[in-house]
């Protein structure tokens, strides 16, 4: 961000004042520049703002892809609690899957849990950000309607609720027939 602002044609005076601004950790917000800066420089200290925030979402974003990825990628090394069995076999009920099956639920409901606050994150960073918004608007439109008003957080919610509460749901086994009845 320093060199964006160096690079700029601020004067150095705006410069240090934009620099001090920065530094103080955008408390106020970026639509409250400070008093100090000439009135034909503030378009191009809100161009590095937005600028800035872009880049800093992009990178975020780009941190919540990796982080999911690696979620996705360890779900694939739990292991199957389901033992495979043959015909001749005497099953015994083994209590331990039920345990693996309740730890797998929850690291599943926790991840989706963080899924659902970034993308909320996300779209609430593209409702304040109106060069993100222009982005989506002129390269995805969809996207930036999923992201618009927190749309895509609430969809993608209301989907995972409804397969956890599908998953969850005990299944009914057909009914076994009793080989001695059968004549």
């Amino acid at each position: 961000m320093a060199t964006a602002i160096a690079q700029s044609n601020l004067p150095a005076s705006a410069q240090s004042l934009v620099d001090g601004f920065i530094s103080s950790g955008l408390s106020g917000g970026v639509d409250q520049i400070p008093s100090g800066i000439p009135p034909q420089y503030i378009p191009t200290v809100l161009n590095v703002l937005y600028d800035a925030i872009t880049q800093g979402t992009r990178w975020a974003a780009f941190t919540a892809a990796i982080f999911v990825s690696f979620g996705a990628l360890s779900s694939l090394l739990i292991p199957n609690p389901r033992a495979k069995t043959q015909a001749t076999t005497k099953t015994l009920p083994i209590q331990q899957p039920i345990i693996v099956g309740r730890r797998v639920r929850v690291v599943v409901i926790a991840e989706f849990i963080a899924i659902v606050g970034l993308l909320a994150s996300i779209s609430w960073d593209y409702q304040q950000n109106l060069y993100m918004q222009q982005w989506f608007s002129n390269n995805a439109p969809p996207v930036g309607f999923l992201l618009n008003d927190h749309v895509g957080p609430v969809l993608v919610a209301i989907a995972g609720v409804g397969l956890l509460v599908w998953k969850s749901l005990p299944r009914r086994s057909p009914p076994k027939e009793n080989p001695a009845s059968v004549e």
